[in-house]
């Protein structure tokens, strides 16, 4: 099981750089990620970036989760990072899209049961028209 501070790690910049170097060093593009599925082990992110064990098994759990629920419910799910129970009870791009759609946009809105916060983006694009967040542009 990870910790807090694994996944503290995980969303700071370095944990970030760690995610984008992965699909880069797996596709080459970070156009390109979700089109193949090779073979990835721990032991050889941790070895290939210079990180702990445990950051390396993260970064693993996070791309078995893109490749397989993660990628049912969202167009590119290597722009978000996951735990196995947000994926299951996390509302598919679709959903949240139309569920948006059910609030005028003049006025308030709290998403109350905000998880992985595919409503909330969905709400803030429905709104803004656009979602300015820096790791999910």
């Amino acid at each position: 099981m990870f910790s807090l501070e694994d996944y503290s790690w995980l969303a700071s910049p370095s944990g970030w750089a760690a995610w984008e170097s992965l699909l880069t060093s797996v596709h080459g593009t970070p156009s390109n990620r979700m089109n193949t599925h090779p073979v990835l082990t721990a032991g050889a992110i941790a070895s290939s970036q210079g990180l702990s064990e445990i950051q390396a098994r993260l970064l693993l759990e996070q791309w078995r989760i893109a490749q397989g629920a993660a990628k049912r419910k969202f167009s590119d799910p290597t722009r978000w990072f996951w735990t196995q129970q947000l994926i299951e009870q996390s509302s598919d791009e679709s959903t949240a899209d139309e569920t948006a759609r059910d609030f005028p946009t003049d006025v308030g809105v709290v998403d109350g049961c905000c998880g992985a916060g595919a409503d909330s983006i969905a709400i803030v694009s429905w709104f803004t028209g656009k979602w300015n967040c820096p790791h999910l542009s």
